[in-house]
């Protein structure tokens, strides 16, 4: 393995595998003292997704030496015909099981949060120093390269940094309603977890907030940290759902990055960001994943979406990524769209 090495790691999940939906089903007590928002099938379903993002790393990423799927005892259908298809070679996506990742680690399982298993993806046995990290429902967008990601061995960070007085009252405010809210189990922020990640690295001041796009991590800083941190890592692994009280690992190591090693983030990317009930018209998103004017993609719970809206943006991404995926698996992801 070189130093010069880029791995990705996804995780996925299908929930609607019958073993999976069962298993969910024993711990029905605890997932409804939970929060609606962190046991919703939405959370567990799979529409394909994956396979857009695997073609994406394909066409417009050859700089990727290896991609992790990290899963629950499943494997995606289809994966296997990337390579029979001979668009990659048979090791070049390697399934990694739970009881692999959380191996040694303080963690409940069976788990079904999902910033339970980002906060592992460390643990995966070779997994090489430089990682970017990935949500099943993100795709690359455009022609990338590995300097977008790593650039003398540090990673690249996007995003919006929130600094001032202004921050700091609202910061204030949020950490009384997040107490109230913690108490009375409210619904899980993607943005308090970014704060909570921000907090344990020491940041003071300024939080970096970022969106649903592709993260640039070092192993060892994850590691590092919560081999010096072993209470942070027990707690963050005993929450079966996800949990306000918990913390996001990628502000975490962007934060680590910046109080520590001194990386000084990059304004945020452009997404095309498809996702249920959203304000804005979907048809200029559509065209930007046509024209590949934003770098970065994301189309989150499509399992909501109105069939109308399925069906374009299933034409739309087989029209865009047809030529790194495999003909049987674009007539299922037809078939389902």
């Amino acid at each position: 393995m070189s130093s010069h090495d880029i791995e990705l790691v996804i995780t996925w999940v299908d929930g609607s595998d019958p073993e999976h939906r069962a298993k969910r089903l024993r711990y029905d007590d605890v997932a409804s003292s939970s929060h609606a928002v962190a046991s919703s099938p939405t959370r567990f379903a799979d529409n394909g997704e994956i396979y857009y993002l695997i073609a994406s790393v394909l066409k417009y990423a050859p700089f990727i030496t290896k991609i992790h799927i990290v899963t629950d005892g499943q494997k995606p259908e289809f994966v296997d015909s990337f390579a029979q298809a001979g668009f990659c070679t048979e090791d070049f996506i390697a399934i990694v099981d739970h009881k692999v990742v959380f191996d040694g680690l303080p963690a409940v399982l069976p788990t079904f949060n999902s910033l339970s298993i980002e906060t592992a993806v460390w643990n995966i046995p070779g997994l090489c120093e430089n990682f970017v990290y990935s949500n099943d429902d993100f795709f690359l967008n455009a022609p990338t390269s590995a300097s977008a990601f790593f650039r003398d061995g540090k990673p690249m960070l996007y995003g919006r940094v929130k600094s001032g007085l202004r921050s700091r009252l609202k910061q204030c405010l949020r950490w009384f309603k997040r107490q109230r809210a913690e108490a009375s189990n409210a619904v899980p922020s993607f943005t308090v977890a970014q704060e909570k990640g921000a907090e344990l690295a020491g940041a003071k001041n300024r939080f970096l907030q970022v969106g649903h796009y592709f993260h640039a991590v070092r192993r060892s800083t994850l590691a590092d940290y919560y081999a010096a941190h072993p209470d942070v890592l027990r707690q963050q692994l005993s929450h079966r759902f996800r949990t306000i009280a918990q913390h996001s690992p990628v502000a975490l190591a962007n934060h680590l990055e910046m109080e520590r090693f001194g990386a000084t983030p990059l304004p945020e990317h452009r997404t095309a960001y498809i996702k249920p009930r959203q304000k804005r018209a979907t048809a200029p998103v559509l065209a930007m994943i046509e024209q590949g004017s934003a770098p970065f993609g994301c189309i989150q719970s499509q399992d909501e979406l109105s069939i109308e809206l399925r069906q374009a943006l299933t034409d739309v991404m087989i029209t865009k990524f047809h030529t790194h995926l495999p003909h049987r698996l674009i007539e299922h992801l037809r078939a389902a769209g």
